[in-house]
Parts: structure tokens; C-alpha cells; sequence
């Protein structure tokens, strides 16, 4: 009887001891969603959360720019009902006096399509001075639903100089 006592216990701590390295491991600090670290290689990393864009940097030179779009596994959402489970990222300069958000950008100098919870897509451009968005332009139906990244907010500026 005492064998089974213990190995009871013995589960038991077993689990507790899981669960705690769980949670630990699920926590995160918040201030890394929002401000994302450059990744390795790309001049722009660029965060991509239901629903937002995230860039590591606001202001950059002009010239030849890597992109990286991160789509991270971690950030949060993606829930069966939300969608965002594949996110853009597209790149267009914005016209004097225009604001982000309105759909009133030139055509696109740089798109990552398609990009899965998970993965980190990149691409290089060319970027003059100048105002630029960036853009998730996903439409996606969600049980029955429209889910409109950018109607949502998917959307930012960044200034070349």
C-alpha cells in the first residue's frame, strides 16, 4: 500500500512540476511583442499580431532595405472564431499629406504573401525618401465572417530619409 501512496505522490509532483515549467514557459514580457528585435540579416523587422504591424524602427535611411515579416507563433490571438492565421506584409509609399489606414497608397515596392503562424518571411527592396505603409491586406471568411486585416488595423508608416 505504501508503494502505491508514493508513486502516487511521486505523480502528482510529476505534474505540479510540469505545469509550473508551463507556465513559465508560456509567460512573456510584453514589451517584446511591441517593439520586435531586429532579426539577424534585415535592416526592418517587422511584427506582424492580430491586429497590428510592428516595426523594430520607425525611421530608417534610404536604400537598398531587407525586410523580415515575423509572424510568431506566441504573440497571442489566432483564436478558431478570430483568423490571422496567415498575415502580409506589403510596403507602398504613401502620397504627400496622406495618412496610413486609408487605402490611399501607390503600388506596392515590396509584398510577402501567405505568411503561416510561425514563420518569418523576407525580401529586399529599394526604398526612396519618403512616407511609406505598411500593410496586411488578408480578406479572409471566419465562420461566415469577413476579417479584413486592414479594416482592423493592420496597418503603420515608417519614414525613409
Amino acid at each position: 500500500c505504501s508503494g502505491s501512496v508514493s508513486l502516487a505522490r511521486t505523480l502528482v509532483l510529476i505534474g505540479l512540476l510540469l505545469a509550473t515549467a508551463f507556465v513559465l514557459g508560456c509567460g512573456g514580457d510584453d514589451d517584446d511583442a511591441s517593439s520586435p528585435e531586429p532579426t539577424a540579416d534585415a535592416d526592418l523587422t517587422v511584427n506582424l499580431t492580430n491586429w497590428a504591424i510592428e516595426p523594430s524602427v520607425d525611421e530608417l535611411a534610404a536604400g537598398d532595405i531587407i525586410f523580415a515579416a515575423v509572424h510568431a507563433e506566441d504573440h497571442g490571438g489566432h483564436g478558431t472564431s478570430e483568423g490571422g492565421a496567415t498575415h502580409q506584409l506589403l510596403v507602398a509609399p504613401l502620397a504627400e499629406g496622406q495618412g496610413a489606414g486609408k487605402g490611399k497608397f501607390g503600388s506596392p515596392v515590396l509584398n510577402l504573401p501567405d505568411i503561416e503562424i510561425g514563420e518569418t518571411a523576407t525580401g529586399h527592396t529599394t526604398l526612396e525618401p519618403g512616407m511609406y505603409e505598411l500593410a496586411c491586406l488578408v480578406v479572409e471568411e471566419v465562420d461566415g465572417e469577413t476579417v479584413n486585416h486592414y479594416e482592423k488595423g493592420m496597418y503603420t508608416t515608417i519614414t525613409v530619409r
